[in-house]
């Protein structure tokens, strides 16, 4: 796994655990003392950010896949975003509902309500989950034919629901609205204004009584369009402070967008029924938390007050609105909780746990439409291709690559190639897989590359984007054949420029079949277009040069030059470390390459000229000295 992953699924969660008990401090704070800390004028408690940011990241991408990708590519590479997104609301909602009921009783209902949203976490940084994918662990294998039917049908059910949705948000707002008219009570506006005052808020908020509506509620998303309505009947002082405070806790929440991006799950997952209990649940969860707020630090006497407050207000909870008692199902647990005063965990830990599972299981499950052998996945889609490159080795460790080859039988690796089983799991290729020690092979077609392992094949290269992406390997591999078709003792028929290189041996001494290596510097490098690059400083400073010292070498002793090809031509100047006078050698005076060396301490200069392949030339120098100790 990615170490950018792990960093992500690590820090991410942290920030959004810090971020939820930071706004439940505040809220508690907040509703024991009656006001609100004057921290951020407006401020709003939602936990770090709006959950419609997961909507807008999904459909942002829309535009972006089909500019890159084109329509067909681009239309595939979203739907393949999106059924990640709907396997992991649907697994993550299904284990949520499991363990529900355990939750309720032992962290907060602000935690439980937050944990419904922890997904729309996942789409913060999408290039991370996108740039740095994980190996998926399950593979559900789907015919091409029936993913292209499946997922118009899914199309179709989404924009039904959402369309639903929609429509029915905007008939029961014009409903509600129609005969609404602004309350007047100079005492019910004071209280109003100074519940807005309490939260802090920047823009107004209309307050409006509707005969078309049965309980408190607030309607709308922006600022222009927000209102907040009460049943044509009449409320004590103190039963419109406790309304107002859990309406306007909904607007402090932005729990609208909460809705919205319930009803968005609900179309994206519109054919798995586990996820409409689950928005339900999530629902009463938004009331939950908000109940529990209300009355954080308040008695019984008020508690018993907003109990017989949501018995008398049961309404109806349509469009994305916040209802202070929406629905008559969920009552028996609101008042059972309102009424108990049992002590819970904040749940900032759980939190921050289940949104770390999260981000390290996205992408563990997936759907593949692309199955078969590499002839029906990928060679069938092209025309007839040969190999260009080869590397190649029998035994591989993980962190060694394949050697080059330069021999092979093109028409018989593809043949080989193509009877390979293969599924696809993943799009993305450039993902480093953990590869278990063996056999590996890089073939390089001439529109296409392969990577092949005992596990996995991955194409990084191809006309078609659609192909690349990582293959999981489903048979074994007829290695032996493969290998058959290469040869690994053909010679480079195009070898590369090679700088030359010069180590030496000193005879009369100690092991003497070992070598020394020159320091050597690049005077100059001609390419084959005949331009001239000087590339090295020459030498400065002969202390620094390498070589031998306090040895009593006897008269006659040789110094034997291994280049690593031979030059052309080359001399070798020698310097007396103490002001003896400097001769040249030529090298084509010394056979075999082997020099006498001075009788005394000398510094010794290669100058060497070489034609390397590639019409590349170079112009170098090898330096090199002995210091000789005085015989006693």
């Amino acid at each position: 796994m990615s170490i950018h992953r792990v960093f992500w699924a690590i820090f991410l969660p942290a920030i959004v655990a810090f971020a939820f008990a930071r706004e439940m401090e505040y809220e508690q704070t907040a509703s024991r003392l009656g006001v609100i800390l004057k921290k951020k004028p407006g401020r709003v408690t939602v936990v770090y950010q709006s959950p419609l940011f997961m909507v807008a990241m999904l459909m942002s991408m829309a535009p972006v896949y089909f500019a890159i990708l084109g329509f067909k590519d681009g239309a595939w590479e979203l739907m393949d975003l999106l059924l990640e997104a709907m396997i992991l609301l649907s697994i993550y909602y299904a284990v949520l509902l499991l363990v529900l009921p355990l939750l309720r009783r032992i962290v907060s209902a602000r935690a439980c309500a937050t944990l419904w949203l922890l997904p729309s976490f996942l789409y913060w940084l999408p290039h991370m989950w996108r740039n740095y994918p994980v190996i998926p662990k399950v593979v559900l294998r789907m015919p091409h034919r029936w993913a292209e039917i499946l997922g118009v049908v899914w199309l179709v059910g989404f924009v039904a629901v959402l369309a639903w949705k929609i429509t029915g948000h905007l008939l029961f707002r014009r409903e509600v609205l129609t005969d609404a008219y602004e309350v007047t009570d100079h005492a019910i506006l004071e209280l109003w204004e100074r519940e807005l005052r309490l939260i802090e808020r920047k823009k107004p908020i209309s307050l409006l009584y509707s005969p078309r509506v049965a309980s408190p509620m607030t309607i709308g998303k922006s600022n222009r369009s927000i209102r907040t309505l009460l049943p044509e009947r009449a409320y004590t002082a103190k039963e419109l402070e406790l309304i107002f405070r859990h309406e306007l806790r909904h607007v402090q929440r932005l729990d609208v967008d909460t809705k919205m991006y319930y009803a968005f799950c609900l179309a994206l997952c519109w054919f798995n029924p586990l996820v409409w209990i689950a928005v339900k649940k999530a629902a009463a969860d938004l009331e939950l938390s908000c109940d529990e707020m209300v009355l954080h630090g308040r008695e019984e006497a008020e508690r018993r007050r907003y109990a017989e407050l949501l018995l008398d207000c049961a309404g109806d909870d349509r469009g994305f609105t916040t209802c202070l008692s929406s629905s008559a199902k969920t009552l028996r647990y609101r008042l059972k909780n309102v009424m108990g005063q049992r002590e819970r965990l904040d749940g900032v830990l759980l939190v921050g746990f289940c949104l770390s599972v999260l981000l390290f299981c996205s992408g563990m499950v997936v759907v593949s439409r692309s199955y078969g052998t590499l002839d029906e996945v990928l060679f069938k889609q092209l025309e007839d291709t040969q190999v260009t490159r080869l590397y190649a080795s029998e035994y591989v460790a993980s962190y060694d690559y394949a050697e080059r080859v330069y021999g092979w039988d093109s028409e018989g690796l593809t043949a080989v190639l193509r009877e390979i089983p293969v599924t696809k799991v993943m799009e993305r290729s450039s993902v480093k897989l953990d590869l278990t020690p063996g056999p590996q092979m890089y073939v390089l077609y001439d529109r296409l590359e392969l990577d092949i392992s005992q596990e996995w094949i991955k194409i990084t290269r191809s006309p078609m984007s659609s192909l690349k992406g990582v293959y999981r390997v489903d048979g074994p591999i007829d290695w032996d054949a493969l290998f058959a078709c290469v040869d690994f003792d053909a010679p480079d028929p195009d070898p590369g420029p090679v700088r030359p290189r010069l180590a030496y041996y000193i005879s009369h001494r100690e092991n003497a079949d070992e070598p020394f290596g020159a320091v050597d510097c690049l005077l100059a490098r001609t390419d084959d277009t005949g331009q001239v690059w000087p590339m090295d400083e020459p030498l400065t400073n002969w202390d620094h040069t390498g070589g031998i010292s306090g040895y009593a070498l006897p008269e006659g002793a040789t110094v034997r030059f291994d280049f690593t090809y031979d030059p052309v031509w080359y001399t070798v100047e020698v310097i007396g470390r103490n002001g003896e006078e400097a001769y040249t050698v030529k090298g084509e005076d010394l056979p075999d390459h082997v020099m006498e060396l001075a009788t005394y301490s000398a510094n010794y200069r290669i100058r060497a000229f070489f034609s390397s392949y590639r019409n590349t030339t170079y112009d170098m120098e090898f330096y090199f000295h002995i210091d000789l100790s005085e015989e006693e």
